[in-house]
């Protein structure tokens, strides 16, 4: 479900927006962060000054995070010969 764009004033610029674009996948899909496994349920992407950032259930807990695109690392697909990736260090929270 796409929601937005919204426009979002950044403090201390006057008068310039940023386009924030936030969307909810179809089918939330499993990745690996620094904090451990997650769930992806909604993507925020604040426009080309920053990374997307994912709204993540973690999987043994159950808590909400908010985790950087780019820490994150999809699994691997066996069908189409792609390995699992090499799991990134933890990081404590």
């Amino acid at each position: 479900m796409h929601v937005g764009p919204l426009k979002i004033t950044r403090g201390g610029a006057i008068g310039r927006r940023l386009i924030m674009t936030s969307y909810e996948p179809r089918t939330p899909y499993n990745v690996s962060t620094p904090l451990g496994e997650a769930r992806v349920i909604y993507v925020f992407d604040y426009g080309i000054d920053h990374n997307p950032v994912f709204l993540c259930v973690l999987i043994p807990s159950g808590k909400f995070r908010c985790v950087d695109m780019m820490e994150c690392l999809a699994g691997g697909n066996p069908m189409w010969n792609i390995p699992e990736p090499v799991y990134p260090a933890p990081r404590e929270f």
